[in-house]
């Protein structure tokens, strides 16, 4: 298992007995994202920091083999791989980058939308879509990446002030939110086909800092900061989504390690 860190630093851990093996260095900002390409030889992870390092790391040896530097870039927040391409959020804009550094694309905000800063993307390839998160607001801009020119349209959310993580899972988009000053933090599912919302759910206290979902078909949210907590979401095709408790005999706790929720409350 490999992790980054805010120290700058890659951590290798082994998932036999959780130990941390081997510690990466060379990136001089917080690591922000990590990328798995196993079709090519040598195996490789793929790295970014916050200042707009990139690294391409040997799978096998855990050595760099090459690094570049995005231009004028200090806040590299998300990354994803796909098609051996990487897309780079920045700022305002979402930069598509070949393996080597070199620039393809760019998708940028609107006029509109001076004020607005992004903390993730996300893809949807078999829909040609782009999703970026809004971490100053809860709205998701979405791009036809067929069309990089063309203004985004926008997914407004509400009682939040910014958008946190997404996932994408079974047709359904999961969308954490920031908060803010609010006792409770919300998810909210959303129809990939028409991307509306489908459910708001109430979740812990907290902002939901990660979305990921398991090869049994729950998703888990992570909360909080102070009083850390995950919680377990059955997920339905439906759209209906359950949270399991403590006590859940369809998933128990000593099954995944982690202190699940009780069962929280959706709306």
């Amino acid at each position: 298992m490999w992790a980054g860190s805010s120290d700058c630093n890659i951590y290798i851990v082994d998932t036999a007995n959780f130990v941390c093996n081997k510690m990466l260095t060379g990136h001089s900002g917080e690591v922000t994202g990590l990328e798995l390409m196993s079709d090519l030889f040598p195996r490789m992870v793929i790295s970014c920091s916050m200042n707009g390092q990139i690294f391409r790391w040997d799978l096998e040896k855990l050595e760099p083999l090459t690094q570049f530097q995005i231009p004028d870039c200090h806040t590299l927040t998300s990354m994803r791989l796909n098609e051996h391409l990487l897309w780079c959020c920045v700022e305002r804009q979402v930069l598509v980058l070949e393996i080597d550094g070199c620039e393809l694309q760019r998708f940028c905000m609107h006029d509109g939308s001076c004020y607005v800063l992004m903390n993730s993307v996300l893809l949807l390839p078999e829909k040609n879509q782009l999703l970026a998160a809004c971490r100053n607001r809860a709205e998701i801009m979405v791009w036809n990446t067929l069309c990089p020119e063309s203004p985004p349209k926008t997914i407004c959310l509400s009682q939040a002030p910014g958008v946190s993580c997404m996932l994408s899972h079974a047709g359904q988009l999961w969308v954490g939110v920031k908060a803010g000053g609010a006792t409770f933090s919300h998810l909210f599912v959303l129809d990939t086909d028409l991307l509306i919302v489908r459910r708001m759910l109430l979740a812990e206290p907290g902002t939901v800092k990660c979305l990921c979902h398991t090869d049994e078909g729950f998703v888990l949210s992570a909360t909080g900061r102070d009083r850390p907590k995950v919680a377990v979401w059955r997920v339905e095709l439906s759209l209906c989504c359950e949270a399991l408790d403590e006590t859940s005999r369809d998933y128990p706790k000593t099954k995944i390690g982690l202190q699940l929720l009780r069962e929280s409350r959706d709306e």
